[in-house]
């Protein structure tokens, strides 16, 4: 699993990394990847040796290419409420990767059980109940990344994402972008 958050050590990452002990215990073949948008990650880096997850967890170097570490997981997960909008968590439900999220309403695309399985009061419990979930229903895992991925295409497709980010342009510039025409080849 991709494991992506703020990187800050919390309760929340303390609750994930219980949970992660538990599972692993159960499924020691078990390999979780931190992402985390911190520069500092040495807290991170304690909490998962302090845990006892050296052996089934990685920290993403910020310059590996996520795409591809996201295309190669089986579920994502957002310990926290990130408060914005991450265009990687859109691309896991697009591409058919399940997500388990702490709940955040100020994401529109986190509904439960229709795009992600969200959790409102995060604890080892409830975390490690998703991630046998995760790991016992797979046709569960398939049917949730097949609403998820209906529900992009619906709700956020590319062409909606570009005419808002020229409307956003044009309404602080004054002005629309230009584009050079290719030249003759």
């Amino acid at each position: 699993g991709l494991i992506s958050g703020v990187g800050r050590m919390d309760t929340d990452y303390d609750a994930l990394f219980e949970a992660i002990r538990r599972f692993i215990a159960e499924q020691p073949e078990s390999q979780f990847f931190l992402d985390a948008l911190c520069d500092d990650q040495h807290p991170i880096w304690q909490a998962v040796q302090r845990f006892g997850l050296l052996a089934n967890m990685s920290v993403v170097p910020r310059q590996l290419g996520r795409r591809e570490l996201l295309k190669a997981a089986n579920v994502l997960i957002h310990p926290q409420s990130l408060h914005r909008c991450r265009g990687m968590t859109l691309q896991a439900m697009a591409n058919g990767i399940p997500v388990l999220a702490r709940e955040d309403p100020w994401l529109d695309y986190l509904v439960h059980d229709r795009t992600a399985w969200l959790l409102d009061t995060p604890s080892p419990a409830s975390w490690h109940a998703l991630l046998r979930r995760v790991a016992e229903q797979p046709e569960a895992c398939r049917a949730l990344a097949r609403s998820a991925g209906a529900w992009v295409r619906e709700h956020h497709p590319a062409t909606l994402q570009i005419g808002r980010v020229l409307d956003l342009y044009r309404r602080l510039t004054g002005q629309s972008l230009k584009f050079e025409h290719a030249a003759a080849i």
